[in-house]
C-alpha cells in the first residue's frame, strides 16, 4: 500500500531484516504479491488470446521462507478460482519447514462450496491436488450446455454426504463466533428500517406473493 517510494522502502527494510535474521511482519495486499501478465491479442477485435509473458512485480516476497502466512478475507483474494494469477502467486509463496498457513473469512463459501478448494489447496497442497477431484467427491456436478458448448458445473454438497463433508472439513477449519471471541461486546441489536419499494420491485414482490413459493434447483422456498 502507499506510494511507490514508501512501498519500495518498506520492501527493502523487509529484506534487510530477513537477511539479518531479525523477526518482522508485513501487511500487504495481493496486488503487491500477484503475478503480472501481458497477453496476446486478436488484432481485429482486441480480444485476449492467451498469456504472452508473466512476471512478479515484487519477487522479494517469493524469496523469503515465511514462518506464517495469513490471508485475511481469502474469498476476495482470488482463491475462489485457483487458476487466477493472484492465487498462483499465493501458492508459490515459500514456507519455512515448520511454517503455517492460515486463511480467514466471514463468508468462506460465497454460495458455492467449490470455492473452498482454492483455500484448502493453499493450506494443504498435497492433500487437495485437484479442483474437480474435490468437486466429484463431494458436490453435485452437472454437464450444462451453453452457446459455446458443454461445461462441467459444480453445485452444492450432495445431500447424502453433507454430514460427512462437515466432519471431513472440521480438521481444517475452525469457526469462531463474535460471542466466543469478544464476549465483552453487547448482544446484536436489530433495527427495522422500512423502505419504499420501486414500482418494479413492487411488481416482483406481488408476483412472488401470488405464487406463494418459488423453486430454486430442487428446493422449495415459501414466500411467507
Amino acid at each position: 500500500a502507499g506510494h511507490k517510494a514508501f512501498r519500495d522502502n518498506a520492501i527493502a527494510t523487509m529484506m534487510e531484516y530477513y537477511e539479518e535474521g531479525t523477526p518482522f511482519w508485513v501487511v500487504t495486499n495481493p496486488a503487491t504479491i500477484q503475478y503480472q501478465a501481458t497477453y496476446e491479442e486478436d488484432e481485429l477485435t482486441g480480444r485476449r488470446l492467451g498469456i504472452k509473458e508473466v512476471w512478479l512485480k515484487h519477487p522479494e516476497f517469493h524469496e523469503i521462507d515465511w514462518n506464517v502466512i495469513v490471508i485475511d478475507e481469502f474469498h476476495q483474494m482470488g482463491l475462489g478460482n485457483p487458476s487466477t494469477l493472484t492465487a498462483k502467486a499465493l501458492y508459490d509463496l515459500k514456507l519455512a519447514e515448520d511454517g503455517k498457513r492460515v486463511c480467514m473469512s466471514g463468508t468462506p463459501v460465497g454460495g458455492r462450496p467449490v470455492k473452498l478448494f482454492g483455500a484448502l489447496h493453499f493450506l494443504e497442497p498435497e492433500e487437495f491436488t485437484s479442483n474437480w477431484t474435490f468437486a466429484d467427491q463431494w458436490l453435485v456436478v452437472e454437464q450444462k450446455s451453453y452457446s459455446t458448448g458443454t461445461q462441467k458445473v459444480a453445485g452444492d454438497v450432495r445431500k447424502e454426504l453433507q454430514e460427512e463433508f462437515n466432519e471431513y472439513l472440521a480438521q481444517y477449519m475452525v469457526r469462531r463466533t463474535m460471542k466466543e471471541c469478544a464476549p465483552w461486546l453487547p448482544p446484536k441489536h436489530h433495527v427495522d428500517v422500512w423502505c419504499q419499494m420501486t414500482p418494479g420491485q413492487k411488481k416482483q414482490y406481488d408476483q412472488f406473493a401470488l405464487e406463494a413459493e418459488i423453486k430454486i434447483e430442487d428446493e422449495q422456498l415459501s414466500a411467507t
